[in-house]
């Protein structure tokens, strides 16, 4: 199902509601098409399995539980895509 899914955004990109959402497949969906189109650009095109994208988010919102879900999307899409590598010439 998750594989026509298309999310454009959400009402309330909070943690609370990542953790207040009991079928999160909308929130995931978005996430792994994010960081889908960010790795696009990277020499490495990752795919990201859906319980990585999640274990990724509640991971994030447990230490952020103020902060959006979406940020931990945009992180992980930065980890993957090497922006947070030192710069070599």
């Amino acid at each position: 199902m998750a594989q026509n899914l298309k999310v454009l955004g959400f009402d309330d990109n909070s943690c609370k509601a990542w953790r207040s959402s009991g079928d999160r497949t909308c929130m995931v969906a978005w996430a792994r098409g994010f960081s889908a189109g960010t790795a696009r650009s990277a020499p490495a095109r990752r795919r990201c399995r859906r319980r990585t994208v999640e274990r990724n988010i509640e991971q994030y919102c447990r230490k952020n539980p103020a902060g959006l879900f979406i940020d931990a999307a945009y992180r992980m899409s930065d980890s993957m895509s090497g922006r947070n590598e030192p710069i070599r010439k």
